[in-house]
């Protein structure tokens, strides 16, 4: 479990989860020292860093593909709300709704579409 000390000094002290533990803390430099020793011991050979990459190709691929699906059903929604919109006001002129009602659901859909906006921006964002 990780502590702030005096504002700016982390500390980690045992949780006692497997039992009572000599080291009472550890400070964060002391772990990254560590855990950078054990990485740079790490080695790989070509086979498993070629899988490595391809999984990332993959993993990346994935994701970009769900971000372009989320993209796409937004933008129809979008649509679709702009369709509503504008037969509403069709509507108005016609005489088969009044100015309150067009006002009220233009002002609902229009905040959705302004949802759909953002959500579609946070997505192209994440590029």
């Amino acid at each position: 479990m990780g502590e702030i000390k005096k504002q700016r000094y982390v500390y980690y002290r045992c949780t006692g989860y497997r039992g009572k533990c000599g080291e009472l803390y550890v400070r964060q430099e002391v772990l990254e020292r560590k855990f950078s020793e054990v990485l740079r011991r790490l080695a790989f050979d070509d086979e498993v860093l070629a899988w490595v990459r391809e999984a990332l190709s993959q993993s990346h691929a994935d994701e970009k593909r769900d971000q372009e699906r989320a993209v796409a059903k937004l933008m129809a929604e979008h649509g679709r709300l702009q369709r509503r919109i504008h037969a509403m006001y069709v509507d108005k002129l016609d005489g088969r709704i009044d100015a309150e009602f067009l006002d009220l659901m233009s002002a609902r859909w229009r905040a959705e579409q302004d949802r759909c906006l953002r959500e579609i921006e946070r997505h192209t964002d994440a590029d």
